[in-house]
């Protein structure tokens, strides 16, 4: 069934906060120094999907993933104080996801998505899931997970088989196939729910014709029904965000390059329709490692990729950061 219609209202059913003090500043080798005078998320070291909502001019509620974390996302409050710690949701047993890449928002669920990438030994363990997360409730239950995809075994059985990879992709999606069937690996990095209630990826990897890559999920079996290849200036998908009518997509190399990221604007409409497309760029400074993003009528907001100390997962060698700039009219 199609998921229901986007709510501007964010869920609040959350724990006590976890990891609060656990990721220490240590030194640590990095090409990119912290953003000066941004603060810092604590207990999050490497951010990789952000969703905010404003409740109150100047107050803001921050859920932040972390793409090592597969079993909570953290909950930040960001006022005229800075940025402080308020809770966890944690997800329900069976219901985890490695690697998370992608948020959504749609009523009270959290659409969580996990990267779709095989991993550095080969393996797409949970990482090529998707999970609704129902986090709100009239006797304030728990998380539940409200929906489920694990598209693990499809993509396993059509990595190097071109005929298999070819039926994932049917419609208007065909476009597609050329690009990422020869040797189906997508790395996924951003999500949104269009006014159908359907589900889109967007790719940081593979690219077509330099354009990257938007993929709207098949309601019923695996695979994907449209496609559309949207003009980033070469750049690919860090994190989607949408507000309105219009996507925001923040964008970067597909690479691990340190390059500054941009954000680009694009109407939704025009996404959801498919085909080749271009995309307005903003004039906001985005720093390096920039990976999530979150967009509303007065802000933006972006979290940074920070690192953990290398076999210690529980110390940051970096904590990640939050960037806001005003969005201009």
């Amino acid at each position: 069934m199609p998921i229901r219609a986007l709510s501007t209202k964010h869920a609040r059913a959350l724990a006590l906060a976890a990891c609060t003090f656990g990721c220490t500043p240590v030194h640590a080798e990095r090409k990119t120094p912290p953003v000066s005078g941004a603060p810092v998320l604590a207990g999050v070291c490497e951010a990789s999907a952000l969703l905010v909502s404003e409740r109150a001019p100047g107050v803001a509620t921050l859920t932040v993933a972390d793409d090592e974390i597969d079993d909570r996302l953290f909950v930040f409050t960001h006022d005229a104080r800075g940025v402080t710690a308020s809770g966890t949701v944690a997800f329900p047993s069976g219901a985890r996801v490695s690697d998370i890449e992608a948020l959504a928002e749609v009523g009270t669920r959290f659409v969580v998505v996990g990267s779709h990438s095989v991993s550095k030994k080969g393996r797409l363990a949970k990482r090529a899931r998707v999970v609704e997360l129902e986090v709100t409730s009239a006797d304030g239950a728990p998380p539940r997970a409200a929906k489920e995809r694990d598209h693990g075994a499809w993509l396993a059985l059509a990595k190097g088989d071109v005929q298999r990879c070819g039926a994932l992709f049917v419609e208007g999606a065909r476009a597609a196939m050329p690009a990422l069937c020869p040797a189906l690996g997508i790395d996924v990095e951003g999500a949104f729910v269009d006014d159908e209630g359907r589900l889109w990826l967007g790719l940081r990897a593979p690219r077509v014709e330099r354009r990257a890559v938007f993929l709207r999920v098949r309601d019923e079996g695996p695979g994907f029904d449209r496609s559309a290849f949207v003009d980033l200036g070469g750049f690919a998908v860090r994190d989607l965000a949408r507000e309105g009518p219009t996507l925001f997509v923040l964008a970067g190399p597909s690479d691990d390059s340190e390059q500054p990221g941009r954000v680009y604007a694009v109407e939704l409409a025009r996404v959801v329709a498919g085909g080749r497309i271009g995309a307005a760029e903003l004039p906001v400074t985005v720093p390096a490692r920039a990976e999530g993003l979150a967009v509303t009528q007065s802000r933006i907001y972006v979290v940074t990729d920070g690192g953990r100390v290398k076999n210690d997962a529980a110390v940051c060698a970096q904590p990640s950061q939050l960037v806001v700039v005003p969005r201009g009219k």
